[in-house]
């Protein structure tokens, strides 16, 4: 339950920090990098527990645990570690 609220909660602060990207101005707020960095620590902190959960869990069909690793091998920290070197430059 603790791990589907974390997850809900980056996922969440992730979805809001994008849609906030899309206004033009706040991409030259000088350190924003700062909160990318932070989201991509908390993506990394998402793989680690979800990694250690699932990648070594045999599915045996079961549809959920499959989708849960696929989740974790695509997981969304590489996005927010190219944004933070993006907005660093």
């Amino acid at each position: 339950m603790v791990f589907q609220v974390y997850a809900t909660v980056v996922s969440s602060l992730a979805a809001v920090t994008a849609l906030v990207y899309m206004v033009p101005l706040i991409v030259r707020i000088p350190f924003i990098f700062v909160w990318d960095t932070i989201l991509f620590i908390l993506w990394i902190a998402l793989f680690g527990v979800f990694g250690a959960l699932f990648i070594k869990e045999d599915a045996e069909g079961n549809g959920g645990i499959k989708r849960m690793k696929n989740a974790v091998v695509s997981s969304n920290e590489d996005s927010w570690l190219r944004e933070m070197f993006r907005n660093t430059c």
